[in-house]
């Protein structure tokens, strides 16, 4: 065949591939229903409803958490380009088009590295139907997977630029790098800069020692200069997030010392030493509810492939060169640390020291970069022709493996995960009101662990033997071209087949049915299909007369882990990885306090007005009001406070700790009191005075007050000083943070206009520079394609 026709046999059996393991959307007519993607539809309501009410992208929630910058809900709008038609397009039968993306990619980033037609065919089935790769597509990591598909272009442009193809390679490497940063995922972005910093540095060291440093130094120039046009370009979006940072609870809590995520809390999802086998044999610790390794819980492992692990062998046997090495250096690092606190030698010191490091959670997502890491030298090893020894050893030492771990890997584990039988019997015991001790809730718990660990055993079985025979088909092939039996193309276009079939067939485990509806429309039509009638009721419940909404605690539907609720009425509950640390503090320092179970000033003074239980109960200072099928009770708070009160005292505090503690000891109800942290003196009486909202909005808050005296005006909206700036009549006056995560206000004696406003100061700037920097990445991938055209190496 001719190379024109080889590549495009090539591409379209990759094209095949994805409507094999996600025909849904494209042949049945429905869409998926991702559970992330519902979770910030339902989040991102009220800046939809601005946006469409006012013309403008809202930066500021009303509807979670009582209030919090959008920029991690939805990010600030980029300037068109490419990525903007395939979201607007790709949406309706998604995940094809952006997967028609990713494997192209991966096929022409192999090509580029000097692979033949089939060895990339071969890397873009790892690529692409790596396991994990499914897994985030069916849970709504969308931005996660959108990031993913250009991360091959961005290394192919890269590649080019090392080469010294310098203006094809800068302006390829300078769009993709865009298109991968806009994606808004920095996390993936941060993992594969690790390849790009490795493989440079590689090639900095060889040409230092080969005495030819100007040709690298002006890569280095064009990689710099890349670098800061795509920042430009992406400055608005990731300005916000970084100015949001320390304020997150990626900032750390003003309770404690240090930056950056809680360890403890960034690490829990780390992959476990054993658990690494599942890059080999996939249903080892199973997936969703059936998974027992260390992890709280997943829904798949990070599987990549049978035949993946015997050419990787045949790599590690082989003679391998600079970039074999510099790949799969980079593939051990990232499993390095996905290993998190399980090797904490080395990610203890890289969380405290490592700039960046410490701002991410989930360690084991590290080992997307290894996927495709380890892709490199498997790829090239797919090429070469391999000795009968080498086959034997990769191929027998792989099988050897195998069955020793059939033989011995549930008397080594038991197919049990630490500390679940002591869960089983504390709810077993809970839900039969008997004590735990109790032999029948023993006999019980017994009884159900040995079914449990018979499904596992099974599964684990299940894979190893399969592992066993895929293994076994790709070496009995390899050992028949070795031999001269069969021709080499057919059979590497067998294992092509073989391993696309190992990939999707276990890929499609994790994507559960759940995940598809029939198509109704966007996820706000979805939102409305799974619409309740306690939604309803509180929805219009919450509402008032001046143009505002009390707020709910959803305590039914997992407050502070569901975004769902946020959808039909403002919450103080929500879901977001970000949420600000103020709010989480108040969470696990104050909200849940006291003798009742919940401190009641705190409820108070965030406007909720109601609460929801899914069970019939009592709260105190509560009153239930309705009850909706299914299980849902909704008590009403009879003494919530307005959207904006006068205290009538203030305590100044000097420390962050101190205000938190006055919230458990002298808050009362959350009327009487103003805790203010501040050194200054505050000016104000106990005398009443009256406030009235005029508007409430996304950007502006106004407020008409009234007093005899100065005063002191408390407002229900969360403190956040980068960006809401208050005036008096006009004039600027400060925000004070008060009761440790809301808005205070010194007001004087006589009736005044108070409005506050969000408008963070450098977007307007911002975005001038990024539509320049935008502009001229379009210039240069134009300019690296005609130069292409013109050399005649389009194809």
């Amino acid at each position: 065949m001719s190379s024109s026709k080889r590549h495009a046999l090539c591409i379209a059996f990759l094209l095949l591939l994805p409507a094999i393991l996600i025909p849904e959307t494209l042949f049945q007519g429905k869409q998926m229903a991702q559970s992330d993607i519902l979770q910030w539809r339902a989040g991102a309501e009220s800046l939809l409803a601005h946006e469409k009410e006012t013309g403008e992208q809202a930066l500021w929630s009303t509807n979670m958490f009582g209030g919090m910058p959008a920029y991690v809900i939805t990010n600030i709008k980029a300037y068109p380009s490419i990525d903007t038609l395939v979201n607007r397009h790709g949406r309706f039968i998604f995940p094809y088009v952006y997967y028609v993306i990713l494997l192209i990619g991966a096929y022409v980033f192999f090509l580029s590295l000097g692979a033949s037609p089939l060895a990339a065919t071969f890397g873009a089935v790892i690529v692409g139907f790596s396991t994990y790769i499914p897994i985030i597509i069916g849970a709504g990591h969308n931005t996660k997977f959108y990031a993913y598909v250009w991360t091959p272009w961005m290394l192919t442009g890269f590649r080019m630029l090392l080469q010294g193809r310098l203006l094809t390679g800068f302006g390829l490497f300078t769009f993709f790098l865009s298109l991968q940063v806009r994606s808004g995922h920095p996390q993936v972005t941060y993992y594969f800069l690790f390849i790009l910093a490795i493989w440079w540095l590689t090639e900095l060291v060889v040409a230092y020692r080969e005495n030819r440093l100007k040709p690298i130094l002006t890569q280095t120039g064009l990689m710099v200069t890349a670098a800061l046009i795509v920042i430009v370009s992406v400055l608005p979006q990731y300005w916000a997030l970084v100015e949001y940072s320390p304020y997150s609870i990626r900032g750390g809590s003003e309770l404690a010392a240090g930056t950056g995520l809680n360890q403890n809390y960034a690490f829990v999802w780390s992959q476990g030493w054993g658990e690494l086998l599942t890059l080999l044999v996939p249903n080892l610790y199973g997936g969703g509810e059936n998974y027992w390794g260390p992890k709280p819980v997943t829904s798949g492992p990070h599987y990549f492939g049978a035949l993946t692990a015997l050419f990787l062998a045949l790599s590690l046997l082989g003679k391998k060169d600079r970039l074999d090495k510099v790949f799969f250096g980079a593939g051990l690092m990232g499993v390095a640390f996905s290993l998190g606190n399980h090797f904490s030698l080395l990610n203890d010191a890289m969380f405290a020291w490592f700039p960046g490091f410490n701002k991410f959670r989930t360690p084991e997502m590290w080992l997307m970069m290894s996927v495709v890491a380890f892709s490199v030298p498997v790829v090239r090893a797919f090429d070469k022709t391999h000795s009968l020894k080498s086959v034997a050893i990769a191929g027998g030492g792989l099988l050897a493996f195998g069955i020793v771990l059939l033989l011995s890997f549930g008397k080594l584990t038991g197919f049990e995960k630490a500390g679940e039988r002591r869960q089983f019997i504390e709810r077993v015991a809970q839900e039969n009101n008997v004590a735990m001790d109790d032999p029948r809730v023993a006999q019980t718990v017994n009884n159900f662990m040995v079914k449990v660990k018979q499904e596992r055993e099974g599964a684990a079985t299940s894979d190893l033997l399969r592992y066993l025979v895929i293994l076994g088909i790709g070496s009995a092939t390899l050992w028949m071209v070795s031999r001269k039996k069969v021709k080499t193309e057919h059979a590497l276009m067998g294992l092509i087949v073989v391993a696309a079939f190992d990939m999707i067939s276990a890929g499609k485990r994790y994507i559960p049915e759940y995940a598809f509806q029939e198509r109704v429309g966007d996820v706000g039509a979805l939102m409305e299909a799974n619409r309740r009638p306690v939604d309803t009721w509180l929805q219009e419940n919450l509402k008032t007369e001046d143009g505002w909404s009390y707020r709910a605690l959803p305590l039914a539907d997992n407050a502070f882990n569901n975004a769902v609720p946020a959808y039909f009425y403002p919450s103080i509950g929500g879901y977001t990885g970000a949420k600000l640390g103020v709010f989480q503090d108040v969470v696990d320092k104050a909200m849940f306090s006291g003798a009742a179970g919940v401190n009641i000033g705190i409820l108070n003074i965030l406007n909720v007005k109601y609460v929801t239980l899914g069970y019939p109960g009592q709260i105190p200072g509560f009153r239930q009001v309705a009850a909706f099928e299914p299980q849902s009770y909704v008590f009403e708070n009879e003494t919530v406070l307005p959207k904006a009160w006068f205290a009538d005292s203030v305590v100044t505090v000097s420390t962050p700790q101190a205000a938190i503690d006055a919230l458990n000891t002298v808050l009362g109800d959350g009327r009487g009191l103003a805790v203010v942290e501040t050194d200054s003196e505050i000016v104000a009486s106990s005398a009443a005075g009256s406030v009235r909202v005029t508007e409430y909005g996304a950007h502006r808050i106004r407020l008409s007050t009234e007093s005899a005296e100065a005063g002191f005006l408390v407002l229900s909206e969360i403190y956040y000083p980068a960006g809401w700036t208050a005036t008096l009549d006009g004039a600027e006056i400060p925000i004070h943070k008060t009761n440790y995560l809301l808005r205070g206000l010194e007001i004087p004696a006589g009736a005044h206009d108070v409005e506050l406003t969000f408008a963070p100061s450098w977007l307007a700037g911002a975005k001038t520079a990024a539509l320049g920097a935008h502009v001229l990445i379009l210039i240069l991938v134009l300019g690296a394609g005609i130069v292409e055209i013109r050399n005649g190496r389009a194809a």
